[in-house]
């Protein structure tokens, strides 16, 4: 099973072919690498297959959610993890109930997230945080 699928991929900029009739699938436990030259589509295939851009024509098909993380350096890095999150307040919640202090009003913040890595990722690779 295909954890991700790419069929007939392609990506112009203007005249400019970056790639055409790209197909490759990845399963679980296979390990890849995306080598190439500058300005040949790397960054741009990314983007595709995290649903950033869209393809000249081709289809992706991911189980699960993709994330982009751009090489550039971000500018946030006075601000705290959680402002950055956006999570201080379901932060704050998880706490007063870890430490038995939690009301309704917690449970409402919390709902099902007890878990948010990925949202955790997301972020930190968004403002080139490190983890």
């Amino acid at each position: 099973m295909n954890y991700l699928s790419v069929d007939s991929l392609a990506k112009h900029y203007g005249e400019r072919v970056l790639f055409e009739g790209l197909t490759f699938g990845v399963s679980k436990g296979d390990k890849m690498a995306l080598i190439a030259n500058n300005g040949t589509g790397k960054s741009s295939l990314l983007k595709i297959i995290s649903r950033e851009i869209i393809p000249d024509y081709g289809t992706v098909v991911a189980e699960g959610g993709i994330v982009y993380c751009p090489q550039q350096s971000g500018t946030n890095s006075q601000k705290k993890v959680a402002s950055v999150l956006g999570i201080s307040s379901l932060l704050n919640s998880l706490q007063r109930v870890e430490d038995g202090n939690g009301d309704q009003s917690d449970f409402d913040v919390i709902k099902d997230r007890w878990s948010f890595s990925r949202d955790f990722k997301e972020a930190l690779c968004r403002y080139d945080l490190k983890h």
